[in-house]
């Protein structure tokens, strides 16, 4: 018993949250479902726990169970494709908090907790987690738009697709931004993975960059935070976004700056080092505002 109280728990929520193919046991809609101990059926079938309504859905088409405290994803169908973060499942895959899942055309997202963190109330609030935010923005955005739209457009939309393609790699995802058509947030599970897909992404970028005229370039600057982010509908929010947009501010082009929260449990993972940034006020001595990434990952 003493094992069980200790497994993380959480639920399963359709995405969109008033998803019309996410139905309960009495037939009824359901904006999520609870996470339990024993196996959960995924698909059509009646007895499915996840029972999801359509047609590009098997009947069996996956499982959820716990292997510790670990909650893992089995694909069953020989049908129909299961994915996470977009990459596809073909036998077992663990997941994590903030993990996007694909059965067929319909989406839901995991989103867990530890045990003694209250959980009977979680569904029924915004839920909150823990998570690594990288924020970039394109320098100089808003030029380069009046001087060439479409071009600025086709360009960032392949800029983006550098982002989508490491996030997915590093078990990440790139966050929907709205209207802000020049910044790009994803979302990841550890800092590292977080630190290893940005570096990879600035290399990609600058040899992206290389063939282009100088004044059509796309230059962006980083910023990087893990703290705590609330999920709400499709939108998320906190402190990790806001900081990390913060910092990505205080960066020049094609930098990295991060907090200190992340310098402390990266520094020499990889080779990472940092040097810091400071900010001089008025009325005062020069601040310590960001630590910015010179080294790691063969950079």
């Amino acid at each position: 018993m003493a094992q069980a109280e200790s497994l993380p728990q959480g639920f399963l929520s359709p995405v969109p949250r008033d998803a019309p193919w996410a139905v309960g046991p009495d037939g009824r809609r359901v904006s999520n479902w609870t996470l339990l101990r024993e196996p959960m059926l995924i698909g059509r079938a009646e007895d499915a726990y996840v029972l999801i309504r359509d047609p590009s859905v098997s009947r069996r088409h996956a499982m959820l169970s716990w292997s510790g405290k670990n909650l893992v994803l089995a694909h069953i169908s020989t049908v129909n494709p299961t994915l996470v973060n977009g990459v596809p499942v073909t036998d077992e895959r663990e997941l994590y908090s903030m993990d996007r899942l694909q059965f067929g055309g319909v989406h839901l997202e995991v989103l867990l907790w530890n045990a003694e963190t209250d959980a009977e109330t979680k569904p029924h609030a915004p839920p909150r987690a823990l998570a690594v935010i990288l924020a970039a923005d394109v320098v100089g955005y808003t030029r380069a738009w009046q001087r060439d739209e479409s071009g600025t457009r086709k360009l960032f939309a392949r800029c983006e697709k550098l982002f989508r393609e490491h996030a997915q790699a590093k078990r990440g995802r790139v966050l929907d931004t709205g209207e802000k058509g020049d910044c790009v947030y994803s979302l990841y599970h550890s800092i590292v993975d977080a630190l290893d897909a940005a570096v990879a992404i600035q290399r990609e970028l600058a040899a992206l960059n290389e063939p282009i005229a100088h004044e059509s370039r796309m230059h962006f600057r980083f910023g990087m935070h893990s703290g705590d982010v609330v999920f709400e509908g499709e939108g998320v929010r906190g402190d990790a976004i806001n900081t990390a947009a913060h910092l990505q501010e205080r960066a020049e082009a094609g930098e990295l700056v991060v907090s200190a929260r992340i310098r402390q449990e990266a520094e020499g993972v990889r080779g990472y080092r940092f040097e810091e940034v400071r900010e001089l006020r008025p009325g005062r001595t020069a601040e310590v505002i960001g630590y910015r990434l010179v080294a790691g990952d063969d950079r």
